[in-house]
């Protein structure tokens, strides 16, 4: 349950409408976080490239669940009040994400979302693909820096691209680069032990945005650049016969199968299970939920097609998936799902309880074939 008070939450006057933060901008960095709900009633679009009202999402690891700051709701009646309690980690990603001189309009799952109020939630999730669509850009934060160095992270990042592209044109790349390889290894290996990386719900996040830009404190690197060199550190520890190695690395490994789920055309949600055994959510139920966006249709509806663009199977067969509902038990999602799963007969889920196995012993509400 979301400890803090929902005061600043007015209902949503419509099933599709969502809330936007409205940032205010400033040059003090230390400067009291201040924003407004603007609240779009609007229906979302789905399929065009941008939202037409323009706003910005924010994709991150949610972290430690301690509300120790506060953003300012504006409020001119009654002055500057502390409206929100949120994490650290937020206030920490908003000061950076904050504009100088410019409103910054941004949907954040944990504050847009009434998290305390089950009904909304169950409504506002379905809408996530429709949102992430929508959205101008998707900022995807790692976290405020520290020790460690994104901007030699990022850099060599970009100078495998541009090692990858000259040795394409039979260019010899400097010795040099060998070496520098070799001393940012370590320093790639601790930007994909972040937490972000193994969280379930970057990957519909990634997958759906038209722009995305990846930020550690004041460091940035585009996806497209972060995405495309990541990729090619195998090739990289192939031809140049580093030491250690990331392609081995398994935080690595996790990154690399999220990157290649963003760039697929076709999902199937048994594929995905067995691919991000390791990616993580707080919520049991999420586990399904957190895939439902990449999967190729809407599913604000009551039933949603399982897989994307999948002529395999006539209508005729039950190739649902449990419609996002946070007000049943995860088991009852669990079992709805294997009971689908069975009925068409796809041999998928066979491998998927032969690898996972079935239900933790202690649930004994739930039948021996649903999985884990």
């Amino acid at each position: 349950m979301d400890p803090r008070p929902n005061h600043v939450y007015e209902s949503l006057s419509a099933r599709e409408a969502i809330r936007i933060l409205i940032l205010y901008p400033t040059i003090d960095f230390q400067a009291p976080l201040e924003a407004h709900f603007e609240y779009n009633s609007k229906e979302l679009p789905r399929d065009t490239t941008i939202s037409c009202q323009g706003f910005d999402a924010v994709s991150y690891c949610w972290g430690d669940p301690k509300f120790t700051h506060f953003i300012y709701f504006k409020n001119f009646t009654r002055g500057r009040i502390p409206s929100l309690v949120i994490t650290a980690k937020v206030d920490s990603m908003l000061r950076h994400l904050r504009k100088p001189h410019k409103e910054r309009r941004l949907w954040i799952d944990a504050i847009c979302i009434n998290q305390a109020d089950t009904e909304e939630k169950t409504l506002q999730v379905p809408l996530m693909r429709s949102i992430y669509r929508a959205t101008l850009k998707v900022h995807v934060w790692l976290g405020a820096g520290g020790k460690f160095d994104a901007q030699a992270a990022f850099t060599h990042l970009k100078r495998i691209v541009v090692a990858d592209e000259l040795e394409k044109e039979t260019v010899s790349f400097p010795n040099q680069f060998r070496k520098d390889c070799a001393a940012t290894q370590s320093t790639l290996q601790q930007l994909f032990l972040n937490p972000w990386f193994t969280r379930r719900w970057v990957l519909q996040e990634i997958t759906l945005a038209h722009e995305i830009t990846v930020h550690y404190g004041y460091d940035k690197i585009s996806w497209n650049w972060f995405a495309k060199g990541t990729s090619l550190l195998p090739e990289l520890d192939e031809r140049h016969k580093t030491q250690a190695r990331c392609a081995s690395y398994q935080p690595y490994i996790v990154a690399k199968k999220a990157i290649e789920t963003s760039l697929k055309r076709d999902s199937w949600l048994p594929d995905l299970l067995l691919e991000h055994i390791f990616a993580k959510c707080s919520d049991p139920r999420d586990r399904f939920f957190a895939l439902y966006g990449i999967l190729g249709r809407n599913y604000s509806g009551s039933e949603t097609a399982v897989g994307r663009y999948d002529q395999r199977y006539s209508s005729s067969h039950l190739h649902i998936l449990p419609e996002v509902d946070y007000t049943k038990i995860w088991v009852e999602t669990y079992k709805r799902l294997a009971e689908n799963m069975i009925q068409l007969q796809r041999s998928e889920f066979w491998y998927h309880l032969q690898i996972f196995g079935s239900i933790r012993e202690d649930e004994l509400m739930a039948p021996s074939w649903v999985p884990d």
